[in-house]
């Protein structure tokens, strides 16, 4: 919320105006690639070591799904990440991270996510060139 703040006053400092578009990715861990974040691991320079474990952990995974006197069949779980993992957010972080990398760095852009919640801001001479600039 710091770096969001200080953005928005230093450009009304300039006399600027800010526009944002605030994202919360619906279903952000069971949506999630396996594969997409193996690519982004490896784009990032993630060692192949780790790269490899992450894939390992997330594949062959089977569940059930169980209510009131109801229990289904077990069934392969091919997407997504484990929502309780505490490796998770971390693994989402990587996966999502190119929403946050499209953010110009020239000052007239920001980008600040956290794991699934993404805020995007612009900031420009008019409410117009600020929303043209997101």
């Amino acid at each position: 919320m710091q770096v969001i703040s200080s953005f928005i006053k230093d450009a009304w400092r300039g006399r600027e105006v800010v526009a944002g578009l605030f994202l919360d990715v619906k279903g952000a861990f069971p949506s999630a690639s396996p594969t997409r974040l193996a690519h982004n691991m490896r784009m990032k320079g993630i060692p192949e070591e780790i790269v490899a474990w992450t894939e390992r952990k997330l594949q062959g995974r089977r569940t059930l799904i169980k209510f009131d006197d109801f229990t289904s069949e077990w069934f392969d779980i091919e997407h997504g990440i484990d929502q309780g993992c505490p490796l998770s957010c971390i693994f989402y972080l990587i996966y999502n991270s190119g929403a946050v990398e499209l953010a110009n760095s020239d000052n007239q852009e920001m980008a600040s996510g956290f794991v699934d919640d993404i805020a995007l801001l612009a900031r420009a001479s008019g409410k117009r060139a600020a929303a043209y600039e997101l």
